[in-house]
């Protein structure tokens, strides 16, 4: 009896050890942070640690966690294009909210050959009733490569790419000229509410030199650029539809999903969400897919959130740790675990993770990050020392150091997690 009491002693000395050491590595860091942690068992749901995991926080990237789920619940195997009737030689069309068309990140569109064999393209956003813009961005990120505008019919990833080309900056597509400047600081700056692009002669650039830079959008630009890369007459204007929708298809969806996942593609994950919620109505809209997926994603929370964008670039968008694992849960009993974990940045080798949780060559961690000012998260599985899989979110609001410092100490927290289960 007395050895029994020792051994339960000793079990109990041991684990307050490690929950101590647990609940340091939350407190620890900007005295102004606010954390939330919440982890749980992957594969019964059973919660094994929370701090503040009921209190709503700014997920930043994290909100692409629900567009992944979104996408996996929704879409098939391969990504709808467009949706499309055929009269005589002339193609109409309706834009799905696909990112990829003539996207020079992805190979050719599988839907391409269908436009190129056209005689006249008729393009429609009599679909479309979202703005350019999501819901609380910021106005001035306008020229920044992670802020390009929305539309049911995307071309180019909605940016110019500028580079060193023979010794000159150019700008592709080529459509868009590019003007000598008085400017003194960056290098390419459109010029606010206007498609004309600017440079700085004396910024020095080398030949790997490259900047993407958003356009303008609007349905008659779209069909410009179409017509000026096609090389057939494309026309902006409403029509009746007369027959009956068919869809093309044009990249296989996990390989846009592992973009989007792993380089935290703000335009991707905006466009796959209208994407998503266009197979469950017929309006190409944030708002309207969000309270569509919202039933299929989030009818079980139990609790109050405010979702607003795909990407997470709006801080209106609140979700707490335990909303976040929730989703994952869900996802990864609904979705196979190899599939899952390859769309998901992966520590140590892949994503925003690769520089990060190289203790093992095994790798096990695999998550989603998101940061803007302020906010660092870090959601996903993480293997244990005992080989158990868990669902762990990690939410630091509030801080005023840097971005880097709250990711270092969440990698920490996250390797005290895995010596403790």
């Amino acid at each position: 009896m007395k050895n029994y009491l020792i051994l339960v002693t000793a079990i109990i000395f041991l684990s307050s050890c490690h929950t101590g050491k647990l609940t340091r590595a939350v407190n620890s860091g900007d005295p102004a942070l606010f954390t939330g942690v919440m982890v749980t068992d992957a594969h019964t749901g059973k919660t094994l640690f929370s701090q503040y995991g009921e209190k709503p926080f700014v997920p930043a990237s994290n909100t692409k966690i629900l567009t992944l789920y979104a996408c996996l619940s929704t879409l098939g195997d391969s990504i709808p294009a467009f949706r499309y009737f055929s009269r005589h030689d002339t193609l109409f069309l309706l834009g799905t909210g696909d990112p990829t068309l003539l996207h020079p990140d992805f190979p050719e569109s599988a839907a391409l050959p269908l436009l190129k064999g056209a005689k006249v393209i008729v393009v429609s956003d009599q679909n479309l009733q979202q703005t350019p813009y999501g819901t609380g961005w910021a106005w001035d990120d306008y020229n920044d490569y992670y802020q390009a505008e929305l539309s049911s019919l995307p071309v180019f990833g909605h940016v110019v790419r500028a580079a060193v080309q023979n010794g000159n900056l150019t700008l592709r597509p080529g459509y868009f000229p590019l003007k000598d400047s008085l400017l003194t600081t960056g290098n390419v700056i459109r010029e606010q509410g206007k498609n004309e692009f600017y440079y700085n002669p004396a910024a020095k650039r080398t030949s790997s030199f490259q900047q993407e830079i958003p356009f303008r959008t609007g349905f008659d630009l779209t069909a410009r650029l179409l017509a000026d890369t096609l090389k057939v007459p494309v026309i902006h204007r409403p029509f009746e539809i007369t027959q009956p929708l068919k869809t093309a298809y044009s990249q296989p969806l996990d390989t846009v999903l592992r973009k989007m996942m792993q380089q935290s593609d703000n335009f991707l994950a905006e466009q796959l969400l209208l994407l998503a919620g266009s197979t469950l109505s017929d309006t190409i809209s944030t708002a309207v897919s969000i309270r569509h997926l919202s039933q299929v994603i989030l009818n079980d929370v139990g609790q109050p959130y405010r979702w607003r964008d795909g990407s997470g670039l709006s801080r209106y968008n609140l979700f707490s740790p335990r909303i976040m694992v929730h989703v994952l849960n869900k996802m990864y009993h609904s979705c196979p675990q190899e599939r899952l974990f390859s769309l998901l940045s992966v520590g140590g080798k892949a994503g925003t993770l690769r520089n990060k949780y190289k203790t093992y060559a095994t790798p096990y961690v695999f998550a989603k990050t998101g940061s803007m000012g302020g906010v660092y998260n870090e959601s996903g599985f993480l293997v244990s020392r005992s080989g158990r899989l868990l669902t762990y979110s990690v939410m630091k609001n509030n801080f005023t150091n840097a971005v880097g410092d709250n990711g270092r100490k969440t990698m920490e927290l996250v390797e005290a997690i895995r010596d403790r289960y």
